[in-house]
């Protein structure tokens, strides 16, 4: 085991030196608790509640705050343990400070710089996208590896996705319902991207997906209006005399025999041959992802410049031994998966 003073607990808590955490549980002798942003493998309610009874400080920006005001009752309104704060703009400490930089993955998320006057600079990349620009320098990384192919072989990209999904839905909503199921955040982007919604106004959901939806829209993204089944449930059932167009964050919600075609949003399909797959009748596996993948993921090594990288085996046990692997061959960065760091 290789020992340092950052990396990810086996809990999935990310530790960036003696003061900071990052999406997990604080410890009576930390200081700070940073949300990378609101997708519930980074941000759970009980990790901030547990925060405030120890009376630590939590940090986050405002749009992941109302976006984890969907799903969890903690107070995220008026507690004095919490600061909203905006990217590019340093928050100091005694002995450190923390910087927030987009992430472009989901609306709110972020990338987490603290540069201790003594210990150094470390980054934590959360979920990170490829379009983000806006990289600090740092001596230690800590970073995703939902994805860690070194390049996607395939001919297409996340464009030529969208405008296959376009066909297939106009296609498809001809004969009968459609339904669409991603993850948070990717099924909104997707459903901006469409740029469908001067044909269809209105789709069915429920009300996590309904209020974000609300958020995304508040941002300018360009959405459909959203009838929840549990709160406009008169309207929503009235839209289904017809064929219709029913979105969910989660597979379940739509059953087992929805009755229509699905379409099943996810970063793993980015490694199929075409942009859509057909998995069962009716069933077909959408290749998009709000992950940063191959060469992009690299480059974004490069920028950041760290001497030692930690990948993250908590959310991505398979991954993380693949990248840190594939980060010292490319790069020459000496790199560890988390699970075989022990921090000191």
């Amino acid at each position: 085991m290789m020992k340092l003073n950052f990396g990810v607990k086996d809990n999935g808590t990310v530790v960036l030196g003696s003061k900071v955490v990052c999406d997990g549980l604080i410890e009576e002798n930390m200081e700070t608790l940073v949300m990378s942003h609101a997708h519930r493998d980074h941000l759970e309610h009980s990790y901030i509640a547990n925060a405030y009874t120890l009376d630590k400080t939590v940090l986050m920006t405002e749009e992941t705050r109302k976006l984890a005001t969907t799903y969890g009752n903690t107070n995220l309104e008026t507690n004095f343990h919490l600061n909203v704060m905006e990217t590019n703009n340093p928050l100091d400490f005694k002995d450190y400070s923390v910087e927030l930089f987009e992430a472009k993955h989901i609306l709110g998320s972020v990338q987490v710089l603290v540069d201790y006057k003594k210990e150094g600079k470390f980054v934590y990349s959360g979920d990170f996208g490829r379009e983000v620009t806006n990289v600090p320098k740092a001596d230690f990384l800590v970073i995703d590896s939902t994805y860690s192919e070194l390049f996607n072989k395939n001919a297409w990209n996340q464009e030529n996705a969208f405008n296959e999904l376009r066909k297939e839905i106009n296609l498809a909503i001809q004969e009968s319902p459609v339904f669409i199921v991603g993850d948070p955040g990717v099924l909104e982007l997707a459903l901006h991207e469409l740029a469908y919604w001067d044909k269809i106004p209105k789709v069915i959901s429920r009300d996590k997906e309904k209020e974000w939806a609300k958020i995304y829209k508040s941002k300018n993204y360009n959405l459909p209006e959203v009838l929840s089944e549990e709160s406009d449930e008169d309207e929503a059932r009235s839209l289904k005399f017809e064929n219709f167009i029913q979105i969910a964050h989660n597979r379940k919600n739509i059953g087992d025999n929805p009755g229509g075609k699905l379409f099943v949003l996810k970063n793993f399909g980015i490694d199929r041959h075409d942009p859509i797959n057909k998995i069962s009748n009716n069933q077909f596996l959408v290749g998009i992802s709000s992950h940063a993948y191959g060469e992009s993921l690299f480059r974004y090594i490069e920028k950041i410049n760290p001497s030692v990288v930690v990948t993250d085996s908590y959310r991505g046990k398979n991954n993380a031994k693949t990248l840190a692997k594939s980060i010292e061959k490319e790069i020459g960065i000496k790199s560890y998966p988390s699970i075989e760091v022990d921090i000191a």
